[in-house]
């Protein structure tokens, strides 16, 4: 996320933070509301979309799996 562009950020762990931002976006206009919102959208969209999340997800197993046959044939 970046602050103030696609959302907010709260400290971790920290529930006065967050509910600090929780009242900040409810004095937000409908319109930087609706920005932001569009904003994270997109984010996911080129970040998370399935077929990127599926390719990542192969390319992960395909590393193991070569790793694993490393492993086997290798002299102990």
């Amino acid at each position: 996320v970046r602050d103030g562009f696609n959302g907010l950020l709260c400290k971790s762990h920290n529930a006065q933070d967050l509910a600090d931002k929780m009242m900040a976006m409810t004095m937000l206009p409908d319109s930087a509301l609706q920005l932001m919102g569009e904003c994270g959208h997109r984010k996911m969209e080129r970040e998370f979309s399935d077929t990127l999340v599926a390719a990542r997800y192969l390319e992960a197993i395909r590393q193991l799996a070569h790793s694993a046959t490393d492993l086997a044939y290798s002299p102990a």
